[in-house]
């Protein structure tokens, strides 16, 4: 059984002192992505407060063979800094579906996210990172994975083992109604990616989502990212009996410590994160630069 660690969206912020830098830098954003052949640079305007107002939020959506893998759109927000409150104006990037397992989009994703970050390093545009979903992608049946939170927040809810769940080929961590998704500190789930994405290889996939309202509260570093993917364990069973009895014993538990852990030998079953990968693709978009020839110094 093969697994690999993933970074599959990624969302950056970049905060600017006024709207002309704002303009200026989403400009030339749109225009790189406008100049390649092989992508298609669309955009829809929304109206803010109600059509009587307006006032246009234009989002861009950059798309590879017809399939979207990137929303670009500016705005503006109030905050305070020592004891009075400024307008800042920013600009937010999303990647959404950077490993597809897709040999043409994944690399159109990829590229496009590294020349941004080029251009932004480059030219001194301080930028930060504002969502991230790690994924554990494993060679095998969606049946033969098991995830479990082992140091739950006190303020959510979680799904119990063996839950029947909305769809037989994903499984929720974490119990949170949708309307508040968007506003969650982080969320969980493994899923078929087999059949989501209609591979010729068997794949079930891990994902845990880093959200705006996690970096708000917690910074950046590489350190408290690592607290939180140690919170799960994600497992693989070479058949579903074997699964099937841990669920059952884990479920006999009221709390599961350290101790019951060690009783039920969930280590023998865990797959684990590589933190590594994680750490140096984080590095690289923050030190991405234009090499002489114009071109980004590519990832991997």
């Amino acid at each position: 059984m093969e697994y690999r660690t993933e970074i599959d969206t990624v969302g950056i912020q970049i905060d600017c002192n006024d709207s002309g830098e704002q303009q200026g830098v989403l400009s030339n954003i749109v225009g790189f992505a406008m100049g390649l052949n092989s992508l298609y640079v669309g955009y829809q305007d929304h109206a803010i407060g109600g059509i009587d107002t307006g006032i246009i939020k234009r989002e861009y959506s950059i798309y590879c063979n017809q399939v979207l893998i990137a929303t670009i759109h500016k705005g503006t927000t109030r905050m305070k800094n020592e004891g009075s409150y400024g307008i800042v104006y920013y600009i937010n990037i999303k990647f959404a579906g950077l490993k597809r397992h897709h040999e043409v989009l994944d690399k159109a994703s990829n590229e496009v996210l590294l020349w941004i970050c080029a251009h932004l390093n480059t030219e001194g545009i301080v930028f930060k990172l504002t969502e991230l979903d790690i994924c554990l992608d494993v060679e095998c049946a969606f049946d033969q994975m098991l995830a479990i939170c082992t140091q739950r927040s006190p303020k959510t809810h979680y799904h119990a083992l063996g839950d029947r769940q909305v769809y037989d080929t994903t499984t929720y961590i974490e119990k949170i109604e949708k309307k508040k998704l968007n506003k969650a500190v982080l969320r969980s789930y493994f899923y078929d990616k087999t059949h989501k994405e209609n591979l010729n290889i068997q794949i079930t996939r891990f994902e845990i989502k880093l959200q705006p309202m996690h970096f708000s509260r917690n910074g950046f570093s590489i350190e408290s990212i690592a607290k939180v993917l140690d919170r799960y364990y994600v497992m693989y069973f070479e058949s579903t009996e074997e699964k099937n009895e841990i669920i059952d014993a884990y479920n006999r538990y009221q709390n599961v410590r350290k101790r019951e852990r060690q009783k039920l030998r969930l280590d023998d079953y865990r797959v684990y994160f590589n933190t590594r990968h994680i750490s140096d693709f984080i590095q690289h978009i923050y030190t991405v630069h234009f090499n002489n020839e114009g071109a980004a110094w590519g990832y991997r």
